[in-house]
């Protein structure tokens, strides 16, 4: 059921301003300890589907609940909108006639029941209630539609609910409720319906004249006096004595003494008592209504659903919810829906929740097929009639469905355990399923559609979000997530920044590929960066970075900047892009003192031999043309630099070229006592699987481009065509076998590229860590991570390679045996080619094994040495 904007953002603000102060005044651990020992009280149960029917007035509501049960009808019923007893007693006319219930005013024909006549093409309309309830004019409005009309009214309520009960004919079975009080009406009306029987009304004390006269002419098997003595007297109910045919069983009276529930008289202890006693006259409570017992005016016309669809009405006590609560639970395993009638202000989403809330467990569904087959997988859900429920996901701590072309993404925020969620590289633009999930602290939504960002804006746990390649335009619904530490808003259609300036713990802010983007001048407060991105932004001025001290990498590639000076005092700069702007002089960047990589490609640099002043730079990326084609001289000009690259190709300026991602050591290195301590442990290492400890040795550098992203998506859509081919019978035999083989290598190339984009996105989440850090021994950890990760996917490739290249090798040598057997000149020929084929096999199989033992070796060490790093 969805929630009014108002109550959202009230729990909301409940929501975060709890969970800041938790954070501040104890673990969170500390509260879910709490939670999960309350949560052993209540039991793990289905909850049943809430569906909410409303309309803003009650005349709105009955023309929802006819689009609700019908798509057209011959008949209709009119009842007065302005009371109450005149449509409770239509509803086994409606029943018999399958015609929905729609109310009017009395002088003139409601705009929304003439739209439902219409919409329904209906034919015949009964009119119930005389000429005071409903005008003549109306009556003529409804026949000026061409429809004809029958009008079932008396002078009072008494005297109309007998025309009725009289159009009914002959029923064996009547039912006597109160007229002072809808609610034993609304609650007999599906079971009376189900008889056929009529509902009359009574006074207390009294009965009608004209209901005498309609008994005088019948004789009834069985009469039920619906109310106890409060209600209908036993003077009135004696009356219906002499018209049964047997009065000592044929007369029954429902009221509040069989309850099971509570002690004093209610109607809402009645409404419990008479469906209860007719469970067989009902859908074995697949399906139930909730009514309010207080406001009637939406409950008016629901009465003719329940009847169609022979589900019970139960009336709810808005100020005590125990009874409806109880009827769910002993009842549980057979409601599947819940049609709550009338809306907030009639029955509110807190009372329906408190209801229902403490049966814990509830099926999940989902609205996106491709949503529900990516859960399932990652599950390891393989059976497709299982039923999957929030017990099956309470423990889910990590979730990644990335790549699985995913619009809709209902159903997860039932997966109320999670701490990192990874939806990139889908078709996602609605984020309202996430509005609610607070505990989230990573979030990935790289590559979607997303474009409203309000759904995050209360997430405060979060400290990793990557929007990266979306449809963003307005991003001040996140300046209340002051926890962020990674930031990624690169290539979106953000015009303008703003009120960044308190999100204070962020390491890693991209902004890169948003044209012209505005407000910048906020990110001056944000003095814990370490990395910032703002390549092809539109920039021209750097002032607001000047207090960025704790920076270590910043791309301003692709702008329009010409004056270095605000970053100059940068020291911490390791990292810098600055290719493709309109920068003549570098001098101002000479005294950044651990400035090891630098890309001034695509900029007239003039003063170019004063990058012999930098001492540390490691790496440049230049023009060619600006060192000299012809000769050497300006690149020995800068030779204190190791590596010098052009746009496409690198230039090795010292002898001893060192490849910069294998043991790659920075001339000021970091000492610490933990070198130290592990140094006779990394020895032993070395002696075991003889690879050297290096702490700043890194194997492989993330691709942030996601290159195998759309090979990905082309593969899966190959399989989807292959797998419709081979089902199609027009193919011979012959074809659809060979286009079973492709089929085959297809899902094997899938699930290779698959596991390298896991291991690239894992790496990219480690490099991330290792900017975050501040302390060296985490970082060093974070490396020894990356290399592990990477040495392990290496490793199962190589394993999936020799299983492939023995299968190969196997087949080869069984068509050469049966080649050879045969003896002729041009199978021993072909035998000869296939003998070549296999000594290549052979060949390939030894370097596969020579790369697989290298890389067990290497994920061995870097384990062993997570292991080391860990104690």
């Amino acid at each position: 059921m969805i929630k009014s904007k108002c109550e959202k953002r009230i729990a909301k603000i409940l929501c975060g301003t709890f969970l800041v102060t938790t954070m501040i005044l104890q673990p969170l651990t500390a509260v879910k300890a709490a939670k999960k020992d309350s949560d052993k009280e209540k039991k793990y149960v289905r909850k049943p589907a809430k569906v909410r029917i409303y309309g803003k007035d009650r005349y709105e509501t009955s023309s929802k609940i006819a689009k609700e049960g019908w798509s057209s009808s011959y008949y209709a019923i009119i009842a007065s909108g302005e009371d109450f007893p005149d449509s409770l007693s239509a509803v086994t006319l409606s029943k018999r006639h399958d015609a929905p219930i729609l109310l009017t005013t009395s002088k003139s024909l409601n705009r929304n029941t003439r739209e439902e006549l219409t919409r329904m093409r209906v034919k015949k309309v009964f009119i119930i209630g005389g000429q005071v309830a409903i005008s003549p004019k109306v009556e003529q409005d409804i026949k000026s539609m061409g429809i004809t009309t029958e009008r079932l009214g008396g002078k009072d309520r008494y005297e109309t609910s007998i025309k009725i009960a009289e159009r009914l004919g002959n029923p064996g079975t009547l039912f006597v409720v109160t007229s002072n009080h809808f609610a034993d009406a609304l609650s007999a009306g599906p079971i009376a319906a189900k008889k056929g029987a009529p509902i009359i009304l009574t006074s207390k004390d009294r009965l009608a004249d004209v209901t005498k006269k309609y008994l005088n002419k019948k004789v009834f098997n069985k009469v039920y006096i619906v109310g106890d003595r409060s209600q209908i007297s036993d003077k009135v109910a004696s009356e219906f004595e002499t018209h049964v045919r047997n009065h000592k069983n044929g007369l029954e009276r429902i009221d509040s003494k069989a309850s099971e529930y509570v002690k004093n008289s209610t109607v809402y202890e009645r409404n419990i008592n008479i469906i209860n006693k007719f469970p067989n006259e009902l859908n074995s409570y697949k399906e139930i209504f909730v009514a309010s017992g207080v406001a009637f005016a939406d409950a008016l016309s629901v009465n003719a659903l329940a009847a169609k669809r022979e589900a019970p009405i139960v009336i709810g006590n808005t100020s005590d919810g125990n009874l409806l609560k109880s009827f769910i639970s002993d009842n549980f395993s057979k409601i599947a829906t819940m049609n709550i009638v009338g809306g907030q202000g009639v029955i509110s989403e807190n009372y329906v929740n408190n209801i229902v809330d403490y049966i814990e467990d509830e099926e999940i569904k989902f609205k996106d097929g491709n949503m529900e087959r990516a859960v399932r997988e990652k599950l390891g859900i393989t059976n497709e009639n299982e039923r999957i429920y929030k017990s099956k996901v309470r423990d889910v701590k990590i979730l990644d469905l990335s790549g699985f072309n995913i619009s809709k993404i209902d159903g997860i925020q039932l997966f109320e355990g999670l701490k990192e969620l990874n939806l990139s590289n889908n078709k996602i633009k609605n984020l309202e399923p996430l509005e609610d999930m607070f505990y989230l602290e990573s979030l990935n939504l790289s590559e979607n559609k997303v474009e409203d960002l309000e759904p995050l804006e209360e997430l405060r746990s979060l400290n990793y979000l990557n929007l990266n390649n979306n449809n963003v335009r307005y991003v001040d619904s996140l300046k209340k997530l002051e926890y962020l530490k990674y930031l990624n808003l690169g290539k979106n259609d953000i015009s303008y920044i703003e009120d960044f300036k308190d999100l204070t713990y962020l390491y890693y802010l991209d902004l890169s590929h948003n044209n012209n983007i505005g407000g910048l001048s906020d990110l001056s407060d944000l003095k814990n960066l370490t990395t910032l991105k703002l390549s092809n932004t539109g920039i021209s001025s750097l002032g607001f970075l000047e207090d960025l001290k704790r920076l270590t990498e910043l791309d301003l590639a692709k702008n329009s900047i010409s004056n270095l000076d605000s970053l100059k005092k940068l020291d911490n700069l390791k990292t810098l892009y600055l290719n493709d702007n309109n920068i003549s002089y570098i001098e101002d960047l000479k005294d950044l003192k651990d400035l090891e990589e630098l890309n001034v490609w695509g900029n007239n640099i003039k003063d170019v031999e004063k990058f012999k002043k930098f001492k540390t730079l490691r790496k440049l990326t230049i023009q060619r043309s600006l060192l000299g084609d012809d000769d050497r001289k300006q690149l020995d000009l800068i030779s204190n630099i190791p590596h010098v690259f052009d746009k496409n190709n690198t230039y090795v300026a010292s002898k001893n070229d060192i490849d910069s991602n294998f043991k790659d050591i920075p001339g000021k290195t970091y000492k610490d006592k933990e070198l130290d301590d592990i140094s006779k442990e990394s020895k032993d290492l070395k002696d075991t699987y003889k690879h050297e400890y290096n702490p700043y040795e890194v194997i492989y550098k993330s691709n942030s481009g996601y290159s195998n992203a759309f090979t990905a998506r082309e593969l899966l859509n190959r399989e989807k065509d292959l797998k419709s081919m081979i089902e199609d019978s027009t193919y011979s035999m012959q074809v659809r076998k060979m286009m079973q083989e492709d089929l085959e290598k297809v899902i094997n190339r899938y699930g290779m590229v698959n596991k390298t984009n896991r291991m690239n996105d894992k790496v990219m989440e480690l490099e991330a860590k290792i900017n975050m850090y501040f302390e060296e021994k985490e970082k060093r950890k974070a490396r020894n991570r990356i290399n592990y990760v990477y040495s392990d996917y290496k490793y199962d490739f190589y394993k999936n390679a020799a299983i492939e290249c023995e299968r190969d090798m196997s087949q080869l040598k069984s068509q050469i045996g049966q080649l050879e057997y045969s003896n002729s000149y041009s199978n021993n020929e072909k035998a000869r080619l296939l003998k070549g084929e296999l000594r290549n096999k052979e060949i390939e199989y030894y370097m596969i094994n020579k790369n697989l033992k290298k890389y067990d070796k290497d994920r061995s060490f870097f384990a062993a040495m997570d292991s080391i790093l860990d104690k």
